[in-house]
């Protein structure tokens, strides 16, 4: 029996997650931020029987989806003082399902991605012993608990020991404010509002003395970004590079960002990692490949899909250095082929970020007849000197984008990944 969850409160989702868990029911959360369409098919998919839903969010069309709908509300609180009787709680299994996530769909239909209740408890050890959690910590989560990037921190924190503050406001100041009033020692943040905190007239105005440790997950965070945040927050930022599907892959420390700044790091304890040419070898240090993983923080596959092998791969691409620590240069789905030449974006957009005045960008390839696909850049900002003479000085001729168009802001997903597919279809 596999039951839905779609809510905005993070108290009542919690709530549900945790006794649900309790009861052996895997959980199938939804962003309640998905469409009508997205959740009705996620609710297909899954097959879900019962489905939990806030009462602003609750649509008709759901009600023939699943079997029962139970909106958060009176309706919510009469079911839970009918059924307020003590049950016996059954024996989990450490490889039954937890809950089952929502892949976002940017590279494809999105697919239900099954986490065991094992990885889950797995996370939790492995932040104890990376320093990035303790039993005294106080977590300020603004993330969406829907995901792994917003449950696993929330997880961790209880399962050790600590206390949560959950955001239901996550303008930069408030999140600032938040810091000195319940003495944070915690933040996972996305560099979107990593750059937007950065750059808060405000930030020296608060007391944010508490904080043992500033996390960066979800995308790729930027050299320059990265050298801002050390020089503001002090030597407690770490950025992670994971997946929902293989969990905590690899870690760059405070003291690694001084010596392999544009690296993720080293992989984690119980990490292995392989890079992997087109014909299945292993690639060579310094040479760019596919990304495959082994961690002790795996899920159990895909839903309707066979169980995943040794190895799995979510589509990054990158190359290992001599001493190990792990780059990541793009992703498979989002690679440019101009003119024979393979181009990852993610290098051009880290060339072109360091122009002064440009404040972020995002490059994709767009069909031309003649090269295969073009080279283009969205920027944001007003760039102080010319942003192809200035990608000149660290990339090759035919990685310097042809076409340029100044936006106001990059499409990007809740976690803040860049959506390419949206940039392609606002060029057409």
């Amino acid at each position: 029996i596999q039951q839905a969850l779609v809510a905005s409160c993070p108290i009542v989702f919690l709530e549900l997650l945790f006794g649900l868990a309790d009861a052996g029911i895997a959980v199938v959360t939804i962003n309640p931020k998905s469409s009508s369409k997205e959740v009705a098919a996620a609710l297909y998919d899954s097959d879900t029987r019962v489905l939990f839903v806030e009462e602003s969010l609750h649509r008709q069309e759901y009600t023939s989806c699943t079997d029962i709908v139970i909106t958060i509300n009176d309706e919510y609180k009469s079911w839970l003082s009918k059924n307020n009787k003590p049950l016996p709680l059954p024996l989990i299994d450490d490889n039954s399902i937890f809950n089952i996530i929502y892949s976002s769909g940017t590279t494809g239909a999105p697919k239900g991605i099954c986490i065991p209740h094992r990885t889950r408890v797995m996370t939790s050890l492995l932040m104890v012993m990376g320093k990035r959690n303790a039993h005294d910590d106080v977590m300020f989560v603004f993330a969406s608990l829907a995901y792994g990037g917003g449950n696993v921190p929330v997880l961790a924190t209880l399962f050790n020991g600590g206390t949560l503050i959950l955001a239901t406001n996550i303008h930069p100041e408030n999140i600032l404010r938040t810091i000195q009033q319940f003495k944070v020692t915690c933040i996972y943040s996305v560099p979107v509002l990593t750059y937007m905190l950065l750059n808060s007239q405000r930030i020296h105005k608060y007391d944010i003395s508490s904080l043992r440790s500033f996390v960066s997950v979800a995308a790729p965070f930027s050299v320059d970004l990265k050298q801002k945040a050390l020089s503001v927050f002090g030597n407690i930022v770490y950025d992670v590079f994971a997946s929902t599907e293989c969990g905590w892959i690899s870690t760059l420390t405070p003291a690694m960002m001084n010596t392999h700044p544009s690296s993720v790091g080293l992989p984690v304890a119980g990490c292995t990692v392989r890079i992997q040419r087109e014909d299945g070898t292993e690639a060579e240090p310094n040479e760019v490949g596919e990304i495959f993983s082994n961690t002790l923080t795996m899920f159990l596959g895909y839903l309707h899909s066979d169980p995943v092998n040794e190895f799995v791969s979510v589509g990054d691409l990158g190359y290992k250095d001599q001493d190990g620590y792990l780059y990541i240069v793009g992703r498979k789905g989002d690679m440019i082929i101009t003119g024979g030449y393979n181009v990852h974006p993610q290098e051009i957009e880290s060339a072109l970020n360091t122009c002064p005045g440009i404040i972020e960008s995002a490059v994709v390839g767009i069909p031309d007849e003649k090269w295969g696909e073009v080279v283009t850049a969205f920027i944001v900002g007003a760039p102080e000197i010319d942003p192809l003479r200035h990608c000149r000085n660290s990339l090759a001729s035919y990685k310097i984008p042809r076409k340029i168009f100044y936006v106001d802001s990059i499409p990007k997903s809740e976690v803040g990944k860049i959506l390419r597919k949206d940039l392609r279809k606002s060029y057409k």
